[in-house]
């Protein structure tokens, strides 16, 4: 512990693209997530359209 040393060059380009890798993986999950939600999003609202088109009336006069 407490060494004070300088990193050689090897060293410092090992760690500076291990960060790179670690962000581009990260974003791409991120985008990747998105995709997901939007994805999900867009087929839950289409769902609910095709009920609404064939089956709320049907369930309305069930009701009454």
């Amino acid at each position: 512990m407490g060494q004070d040393r300088q990193f050689s060059e090897s060293e410092r380009l090992f760690a500076l693209r291990t960060i790179q890798k670690y962000r581009d993986r990260w974003e791409q999950s991120e985008r990747d997530n998105l995709r997901a939600d939007i994805d999900s999003k867009i087929n839950k609202s289409e769902q609910t359209k095709y009920y609404k088109e064939n089956h709320e009336a049907l369930d309305q006069q069930e009701l009454e």
